[in-house]
């Protein structure tokens, strides 16, 4: 890499480091443009330049987010595939849910200010990587051979959608999250179960079922009558 390349990769470095601060300390609203460029020290046009643009720049720091998780699913390539599904869950609100203010502030600029015709790339990476997953536990007997694995990892990958959505709106806490989207999983085997794996994804599904129910009422949700719309 040239010395030309390495400066521009530090001013890149630079303004997504800022933009991490900023939408940190004021939410979506707080990245704005030119103070973003004050706060990485670099001119008003790089971000543009560099980025685009804001939607360029949360797209950036939503790559490195999946990029995250996925390093993340990668040590645990070793586990059967139903428990690795549930590893992959567990990665995903991992990252979402150790910096919480960060995290839930990156979705709600996401959702509001996020270039739209990008972000289906990046999901398409988590829904396939959910496909391959499912494919090996259908070629271990775990899934009927009539369900299309790639349509089950498409529809978990919108129940986990809902359900964070609803933890960035302050609906659920951390470990109503991860109680919610294990269980939206569970559910979806357990439906999806072959004959003979049957009853070990009912007896999952019971299990997630009850993390479920005691995330709940341990206040791991906001009663929907009382919480601000989605």
């Amino acid at each position: 890499m040239g010395l030309r390349e390495q400066q521009q990769d530090e001013r890149r470095r630079r303004i997504l480091d800022a933009a991490r601060h900023l939408i940190r300390k004021g939410g979506p609203a707080g990245l704005a443009m030119r103070e973003l460029a004050r706060e990485a020290g670099v001119g008003l046009v790089t971000p543009y330049n560099l980025f685009g643009g804001k939607g360029g720049i949360l797209h950036a720091l939503l790559v490195e987010s999946v990029d995250d998780t996925e390093r993340r699913i990668g040590k645990l390539s070793t586990l059967a595939p139903v428990e690795l599904a549930f590893a992959m869950v567990d990665c995903a609100v991992d990252h979402e849910t150790e910096d919480p203010e960060y995290g839930r502030a990156l979705l709600r600029a996401l959702w509001e200010q996020g270039d739209l015709q990008l972000t289906p790339q990046i999901w398409g990476r988590c829904i396939d990587g959910m496909t391959e997953v499912l494919r090996r536990a259908k070629a271990a007997g775990d899934l009927a051979t009539s369900i299309r694995e790639d349509l089950l990892a498409r529809q978990q990958f919108f129940d986990y959608m809902i359900a964070l959505e609803a933890w960035s709106n302050g609906l659920l806490c951390a470990e109503g999250l991860r109680a919610q989207c294990r269980y939206g999983l569970a559910l979806a085997l357990a439906a999806a179960a072959s004959e003979a794996s049957r009853e070990a994804h009912r007896e999952a599904l019971l299990a997630c079922q009850r993390a479920l129910s005691s995330a709940l009422d341990g206040r791991g949700s906001k009663p929907l009558e009382h919480a601000s719309p989605l």
